[in-house]
């Protein structure tokens, strides 16, 4: 297959039209930038390919990562994944199902000493602007945190150190808050976990619309997004910048 040929497959270029000749049985696939023919081998390999990649997503139950039922929520904001953002989260939801990996993330085991935020600062957004839920059931309990809770504020500290508004930041806790269909899983903990998991080879980032809905992409779904002018006025924050703090 020549150079022309394999740009068909980059996720950054979608067709713009095809068609295809039975008597001499050349496939001509056009995009923005190319006009490509397939014929021969290539044509019969790029059938085989196909066909690989229905029976691969067929294969595969939306529960596992289920990416086109998500960036759908009306909770989220919208996103484009490509293919192999949809791997690397689908990895992760995997290391989700393990329960010890789980209870981890979410044991209540942290203080007040391990979050970045005064005391006074803990119980306005708890109590005043309600950006975080208070589990204590008892007000005379001392507060306790699990590596969510930690990382969550870490992220609220972030986008308000960088302005983001109170009222967008509700919108943003109810984004971060929603499970994925069909599992216990919420956006947040599968961040997290593609940040814990894939450490110095991969940038996580939290992707916030005008109205504080979020969702989490990586650099080649920005770049993606903002080559089809997806992006704007959105926030982008690099979440395991923000993560190697903790």
């Amino acid at each position: 297959m020549n150079k022309k040929q394999e740009h068909i497959y980059d996720s950054k270029e979608y067709p713009t039209g095809t068609d295809f000749d039975a008597k001499s049985g050349i496939l001509r696939i056009k995009s923005k930038k190319h006009n490509i023919e397939f014929k021969g081998q290539d044509l019969r390999d790029l059938a085989t390919e196909l066909t690989q990649a229905i029976t691969l997503i067929s294969s595969r139950p939306y529960k596992e990562y289920p990416a086109q039922v998500l960036i759908k929520d009306y909770r989220l904001a919208d996103v484009v994944l490509t293919n192999e953002s949809m791997n690397v989260f689908m990895f992760c939801s995997d290391n989700l199902s393990e329960a010890r990996y789980l209870n981890d993330l979410r044991d209540k085991k942290f203080h007040k000493q391990d979050i970045p935020i005064s005391s006074r600062c803990l119980n306005d957004w708890t109590h005043k602007q309600e950006l975080l839920i208070d589990e204590r059931g008892n007000i005379e309990k001392w507060y306790t945190f699990s590596k969510i809770d930690i990382a969550y504020i870490h992220i609220l500290k972030a986008c308000r150190d960088f302005g983001v508004s109170v009222r967008k930041l509700q919108k943003t806790k109810e984004s971060l808050r929603v499970k994925l269909p069909g599992t216990d899983f919420s956006l947040l903990e599968i961040a997290y976990t593609c940040f814990d998991k894939t450490k110095n080879k991969d940038d996580i980032y939290l992707y916030m619309d005008m109205a504080g809905r979020c969702n989490i992409a990586r650099i080649d779904d920005i770049i993606l997004m903002a080559q089809e002018k997806m992006i704007n006025k959105n926030f982008i924050l690099n979440l395991t910048e923000v993560w190697n703090e903790i």
